[in-house]
């Protein structure tokens, strides 16, 4: 916290080191949802392999310049050189004066070819020293057609076909008018990736509201209600900003009232004060939605067989016999009872009665209850003929890579068929261990043998593991820590990838540097976030690992 901005009095009052909620960008406390670590960890890899052009789009407040800063920090860790600019009132010249100037370059003269120059002079020094030069454009769709024909001239600075400049470029959703344009195609084809952030889902906003309590030294008496994180939900839509204003607000309410549970009632309060309406319930309206395509292709279909049996079309809207109020037991058949029960009870010592012909209306009904009732069965029927033959063409196959498998991770039932892809073991794997899951990890299929000897079983597409770690097998937010964070940071120390004082069981900007170049040293994508490949590894080289 900046000695200038002091700590709030209400948010010491309740225990935080920090604001948890701030209105402005924190890329300090992002969080990482398993969705987001996916797409930072892409566009990494991208800007790595120097692809030129990304883009990465999101609607306001969905927290697209925290992720900017956060590329920003990470790219600084790794050694590129970075430039920002988010000033996108700056058009043409004014627009490259201002990037040179974040990239620390100086131009011979004003003019827009003397800046162009410099840069491509300059960047042809960084390229010749090795360094990766990166430059983020935020807030791009307030760019000009004219200023985005420039970003695009500068995507084609290269050198031995490697693109001497990465761009990314990130705007709000609109940019996609611009860019679908005819004059624009040059642009657009040149962008090697399309990325898209979305608000939270209601389990991302739990944990996301865990992350930045945890974060910002909350003391574990506050708490938040299970309907009171819906409604803040409901009220945020998901979007980031929206959720920072709304609980800001709310821990105001807290110490004005004295207490230390968010409820739905103060959430409601905060809202009203701020003029934020609940978002719609969707539920219901795709309800009525999918009732009437229903009754649509109800009386589609009717139409359909009336006019195949010669009914004149006219009688189905007669008003005084609407079809769909025909009762079903008028065409002598019963909905809820199976095909092979009769339909209504008998009435006691029944009398025979002449069978009444029916109206053309009730035709139609009895037809189409009939042509269900006829491909349900035959479905069933179907399905059943299959089930029989798949059983009469199964033969248990003595699989004995199977068995020598399932023999070593004793709490894995070895009579289930083995997966034979890896697509399989996400089905397959919920029988685990209870005491500690076996984590899954796909080998190259080169690999004989896994670590300490442990067999492996061949699948399609590579080599299936099963191992157990105290290590994270997961992305890993920063500001999150536990005791297999502190695992993780002592297994980079051992490999001399991390100072033995940074070693604090936090994930943060030096322990996802060191593991980006472990990452990078095996030959896995250098993220800088735990993943299962990764941890098999350090487990491997670690001490006390399978």
């Amino acid at each position: 916290m900046s000695s200038g901005f002091p700590l709030s009095a209400y948010l010491q009052h309740l225990g935080f080191t920090r604001n948890p909620f701030p209105v402005t960008p924190d890329e300090h406390g992002i969080f990482f949802s398993a969705r987001l670590a996916e797409q930072f960890t892409e566009l990494l890899h991208f800007i790595e392999q120097r692809k030129g052009f990304m883009l990465v789009t999101g609607d306001v407040g969905v927290g697209k310049t925290t992720l900017s800063r956060a590329l920003l920090t990470r790219l600084a860790e790794q050694g590129a050189c970075t430039a920002l600019v988010f000033n996108t009132f700056l058009q043409g010249a004014d627009l490259l004066r201002a990037i040179n100037r974040d990239f620390g370059v100086t131009a011979a003269g004003d003019s827009l070819e003397a800046q162009l120059q410099a840069l491509n002079t300059w960047l042809l020094q960084q390229h010749e020293k090795g360094r990766n030069c990166v430059l983020i454009l935020d807030d791009a769709q307030g760019l000009d057609v004219p200023s985005l024909e420039l970003v695009r001239q500068l995507s084609n600075l290269e050198a031995s076909q490697a693109k001497l400049l990465q761009i990314v470029m990130v705007a709000q959703p609109e940019i996609r008018l611009t860019l679908d344009r005819h004059d624009m195609r040059q642009l657009a084809s040149r962008i090697a990736l399309r990325l898209e952030l979305t608000p939270l889902t209601l389990n991302e906003l739990d944990v996301y509201l865990h992350h930045r309590l945890q974060w910002a030294g909350c003391p574990e008496v506050l708490t938040v209600d299970r309907s009171a994180l819906r409604r803040l939900h409901r009220y945020s839509m998901g979007y980031i900003r929206r959720v920072h204003i709304l609980l800001d607000r709310c821990l105001y309410g807290l110490v004005a009232t004295g207490t230390t549970r968010i409820s739905a009632g103060l959430v409601d309060t905060a809202a009203k004060e701020l003029s934020l309406v609940p978002a719609p319930k969707r539920r219901a309206y795709r309800s009525l939605v999918m009732g009437s395509v229903l009754v649509m292709g109800s009386v589609a279909g009717a139409v359909g067989l009336a006019a195949v049996a010669g009914y004149p079309l006219d009688l189905l809207s007669t008003p005084s016999t609407p079809i769909v109020e025909v009762p079903p037991q008028q065409a002598g058949i019963d909905l809820q009872a199976e095909p092979q029960k009769a339909a209504p009870q008998p009435q006691p010592q029944p009398q025979p009665q002449p069978q009444q012909q029916a109206t053309p209306q009730e035709a139609v009904v009895q037809a189409v209850v009939s042509q269900e009732a006829f491909q349900e069965a035959t479905q069933n029927v179907n399905q059943e003929a299959a089930s029989t033959t798949e059983q009469q063409e199964a033969v248990q196959v003595v699989d004995f890579a199977w068995q020598a498998f399932t023999a070593t991770y004793t709490p894995l039932p070895p009579v289930e068929a083995p997966p034979q892809h890896w697509a399989d073991v996400v089905e397959w794997l919920p029988a685990r261990s209870e005491e500690q899951p076996w984590v899954p990890v796909l080998l190259p299929s080169e690999w004989e043998q896994g670590c300490n000897d442990q067999p492996l079983y061949p699948l399609s597409d590579g080599r299936l593991a099963l191992f157990q770690s105290a290590l994270p097998v997961a992305p890993q937010p920063f500001g999150e820590e536990g005791e297999p964070l502190f695992a993780l940071q002592l297994a980079l120390v051992e490999r001399l990838l991390l100072a033995p004082e940074a070693v604090d069981g936090v994930m943060g900007p030096r322990t996802a540097n060191a593991l980006a170049q472990f990452q990078k040293q095996s030959g896995l994508l250098a993220s800088g976030q735990p993943d299962a490949e990764t941890s098999y590894l350090l487990s491997c080289l670690g001490e006390g690992g399978l």
